[in-house]
């Protein structure tokens, strides 16, 4: 094998070991097909929860009931996602005055929070190479709009 070669194959090894892949997050659960979704990609404990400390935002239409984000090259690391469905367009997450999520929102892992927000910790991953991670939309609030004789007769 010539040097160049063996190179090559040396660099691709490295690149392997700490490198990059595609992350794909498909959110399931969009009842409400209007508005968008907000996906904060965060690399930090420290910034979780903070958009404007977000390592990464993407914002896709909410126009199917499963909403697939695929963002590209993100390097090997630990990450936490939090998402939600942004449907007056303020790109805030709305809350009452309980502080409890009027929009839909979800968490990589899908963990259910103790009265409050998941944690850094119970949201967190690694990305090691492709990966393809799955969020449920949890609404506390929000109905679909249905016929309300639907399923009565």
């Amino acid at each position: 094998m010539k040097p160049f070669a063996l190179t090559g194959i040396f660099l691709l090894s490295i690149l392997h070991l700490f490198g990059q892949g595609d992350l794909t997050v498909e959110i399931s659960g969009v009842t409400i097909l209007k508005g968008e979704i907000l996906v904060s990609v965060y690399n930090k404990e420290s910034s979780f929860m903070k958009t404007d400390q977000a390592y990464g935002k993407v914002k896709v239409p909410a126009n199917q009931e499963l909403v697939r984000v695929k963002l590209k090259s993100v390097p090997a690391g630990e990450y936490a996602i939090a998402v939600f469905q942004d449907l007056n367009g303020n790109e805030l997450l709305d809350v009452s005055e309980m502080k409890v999520p009027k929009e839909p929102f979800g968490f990589s892992n899908n963990p259910k929070g103790n009265k409050g927000p998941a944690t850094y910790v119970q949201a967190r991953f690694r990305m090691d190479g492709e990966l393809t991670l799955r969020i449920e939309l949890v609404n506390n609030f929000v109905t679909p709009n249905k016929d309300k004789s639907e399923g009565t007769k």
